[in-house]
């Protein structure tokens, strides 16, 4: 009997190890969060470029209008609706694997399309494909992350989507400041495909294979995840437990249950409070809000420094994150926003900054043009139809306050408001229907995100800059006793 049970221990190397090789496996799963991340900040790569130079890789004439610059971001975010509700469906019926290597071979095409299609319908239309890829690819890769992974590193595994995410939005940025959107679009059509290769070499999730009766292949599975000395078996049981009764069932009818009614409840309550505390709306617009707060730094080059700084920070928070539980993160995520939020309120409140121009701020450049041009920082360079002489605006005082004020706050929120939720959005069900609840929550936390991006501006005029923020830390606030009252803790336990 000691001999047995010594064979049962796990060596200290054996599991590091093992768990090293559960999130080299994630790592390449999340390949396809690198490329939503590029498809999040591309659209503001293209927009700058084609204002400089509106020829297309055939060296055909493409101008967009403004409607049509800002459907090549808010398309994507319709898109992926569709490509949320696909892959809950296919997830359910064709797994996990097969799902994301779909999702893959579609935004591979998407991104030739957009390299390649000369009007600006076709782009528009590659766009929108580009959402349904996205939105299958966030739901399949959120899922497939916390279904690989062992109980007490769950959360630090299921943050690697969300680092891949961030690093993919970098990538894009930093390639775009320097080349043709042609070209950044070429570039990032190698990561799908990379993506699809990866899937095809990767095993299916364990838990899918468990509650679909192809249990030999979940043991398989799984001896390969937790080693040979975890006991398999009583983990294959307890999906079969959790997922009582899901067989015969409809696909989308085990959502009313009550239990997860009320899961869905919070989750999507959660996410609704995560778009408006102005996370998703800085992300997106980083540039815009440093030339309306009146930054004396370059906004591309500071929004290059804050995603950077989010990319670096999010992967400390993997670290703590099963440590200190998810109630707890999203505790000093709200808490440490907030005063970052009211320091931007009050700076755009003293300076000023921010009301000039209907609160748009001064006119961008894209640095390509000037090199291209052989303009210096005292030429004259255009914008549109508007002129302006580099060096003739004097730097705003204290000017460096707005990119140290955000770059506090986005990184606040790496440690809860981003991630928790798309985690939770896992965690609180089952297998038998995680696919079609997780796609449930993906769909309203992009509804949230589309709303708050589409009555920024309005906000922004009714309450000026400075009461915009205010809002944004009110709504962090509130973000507290949600959080409190509704959120239950599901680090370290067993999620079927």
């Amino acid at each position: 009997m000691p001999d047995s049970m010594s064979e049962k221990v796990e060596s200290v190397k054996d599991r590091r190890k093992r768990l090293a090789k559960q999130i080299c496996i994630v790592i390449l799963a999340s390949l396809g969060h690198l490329s939503i991340g590029s498809n999040i900040t591309f659209p503001s790569v293209a927009v700058s470029d084609l204002e400089n130079y509106n020829t297309t890789i055939t060296g055909d004439q493409l101008i967009l209008t403004d409607t049509e610059k800002d459907m090549m971001g808010s398309l994507v975010s319709l898109g992926s609706l569709p490509g949320a509700w696909l892959a809950g469906f296919l997830m359910a019926v064709i797994g996990r694997r097969y799902s994301k290597i779909l999702s893959g071979v579609v935004c591979f095409a998407s991104w030739m399309g957009v390299a390649f299609l000369p009007t600006p319908i076709t782009l528009l239309v590659a766009r929108a494909i580009a959402g349904v890829a996205s939105g299958s690819m966030s739901v399949a890769g959120n899922t497939y992350a916390v279904e690989m992974a062992d109980v007490e590193i769950r959360g630090a595994i299921a943050l690697i989507p969300t680092v891949a995410l961030m690093l993919g939005q970098v990538l894009t940025v930093v390639i775009g400041y320097v080349a043709r959107y042609y070209v950044v679009a070429l570039v990032c059509s190698t990561i799908p495909l990379a993506y699809v290769v990866a899937m095809a070499l990767l095993p299916e999730s364990p838990a899918f294979l468990a509650v679909t009766g192809r249990e030999k292949q979940a043991r398989k599975t799984l001896i390969r995840l937790r080693g040979e000395h975890a006991d398999v078996d009583a983990e294959i049981e307890g999906f079969r437990t959790m997922n009582a009764g899901a067989e015969g069932r409809s696909l989308w009818r085990g959502l009313l249950q009550a239990d997860v009614a009320k899961g869905l409840g919070a989750v999507c309550g959660l996410f609704l409070v995560q778009a408006f505390t102005g996370y998703f709306v800085f992300t997106v617009n980083a540039s815009r809000f440093f030339k309306e707060a009146g930054s004396s730094i370059d906004e591309n080059l500071a929004a290059i420094i804050v995603m950077v700084v989010q990319f670096t920070v999010t992967i400390f928070a993997s670290l703590i994150i099963d440590k200190i539980g998810r109630r707890k993160s999203l505790f000093v995520s709200f808490v440490s926003m907030i005063p970052f939020l009211i320091v931007m309120a009050v700076y755009v409140g003293i300076t000023g900054e921010g009301e000039e121009n209907g609160g748009r701020g001064r006119p961008a450049f894209h640095p390509l043009a000037w090199a291209r041009q052989g303009l210096t920082g005292a030429d004259e360079y255009q914008v549109g139809d508007d002129w302006a002489r580099a060096g003739d605006t004097e730097p705003t005082p204290y000017g460096w306050v707005p990119l140290v004020a955000m770059m506090l706050f986005l990184v606040g929120s790496c440690f809860g408001v981003n991630p928790v939720p798309y985690i939770l959005a896992n965690e609180y069900f089952p297998t038998g229907i995680r696919s079609q609840a997780s796609s449930v929550c993906i769909s309203i936390s992009t509804i949230m995100n589309f709303v708050a991006l589409q009555v920024y501006t309005p906000m922004q005029d009714g309450l000026t800059q400075a009461g915009l923020y205010s809002f944004y830390a009110a709504v962090c606030a509130i973000g507290i006793p949600y959080t409190y009252f509704f959120i239950r803790e599901t680090n370290g336990k067993q999620i079927g």
